[in-house]
């Protein structure tokens, strides 16, 4: 291969990133509207009950999300846009009330026909997010996550986060005022996970107990999930993830905004 030749892929290649990084900004064509609002209509709850311009908005966000990560299919399994799709709508429906919502500590995805093993450890995993940049999903799992309401578990909205989560500790796409709020749902769920690490009784399941990392992703699923339950169950934790997150779930009819 020639210098010459060498040079011309190399520019291809950038040129290519440069399109892709450009189509997103401008957001979904006509087409890709109507995918995203077929395949979200039929696996995501959350979006059924946004209005036409709650819609237009998580769209937008899905697809600008979707277009910053690299999906990866593990062990056999073929990525396809439905995929995509989803996954991406499980960081946008717990950023939705956020300006920041990219995690862009994360670049890669791996999407798995099943649970996995990591590091050729004798354990398996449904998810796992890491620390430096990756994703890890079991996409039966993750799928059940939303045909499933009931039971309070949903892996995408766990992974996803754990994600936010890290990006606020290790300082990306967050604001001074987001992590102060953090630091405030951290101090007032204090005494329940303390709780929950003692074996006594709470709303939230106990695996949430094993570390504060889980009992934060814990919650954010049950948030979504039981919203109802957990306001009357614990009202104040409840509340101080809405302002975290600055939506409230039980608001279906006006977007999930927070009310007086």
């Amino acid at each position: 291969m020639t210098v010459g030749t060498t040079i011309l892929i190399a520019l291809f290649v950038f040129m290519m990133y440069k399109f892709s990084a450009y189509a997103s900004i401008l957001g979904p064509s006509s087409t890709q509207i109507i995918f995203y609002n077929d395949v979200l209509s039929k696996y995501n709850e959350y979006y059924k009950f946004l209005s036409p311009l709650g819609r237009k908005k998580f769209i937008k966000r899905t697809h600008r999300f979707r277009s910053s990560k690299n999906f990866i299919g593990k062990n056999g399994f073929v990525v396809e846009e439905k995929h995509e799709t989803l996954i991406s709508s499980a960081a946008i429906q717990i950023t939705f009330g956020l300006e920041d919502y990219e995690f862009n500590r994360y670049q890669q995805i791996m999407v798995f026909p099943d649970t996995f093993r990591f590091l050729d450890k004798d354990v398996y995993y449904k998810g796992l997010t890491g620390i430096r940049g990756s994703i890890f999903l079991s996409w039966p799992d993750f799928e059940e996550g939303y045909e499933t309401r009931v039971d309070r578990l949903n892996l995408g909205i766990h992974e996803m986060a754990h994600a936010l989560e890290l990006n606020i500790i290790f300082g990306n796409d967050t604001t001074e005022e987001f992590a102060k709020k953090y630091d405030s749902f951290k101090e007032t769920s204090l005494a329940e996970y303390d709780r929950i690490k003692n074996d006594e009784d709470s709303f939230l399941r106990n695996y949430a107990g094993k570390s504060e990392r889980e009992f934060f992703a814990v919650c954010i699923e049950h948030f979504f999930e039981e919203p109802q339950e957990f306001f009357l169950k614990l009202p104040e934790i409840y509340l101080h993830l809405c302002t975290l997150l600055n939506q409230d779930p039980l608001n279906t009819h006006l977007d999930y905004v927070i009310e007086k």
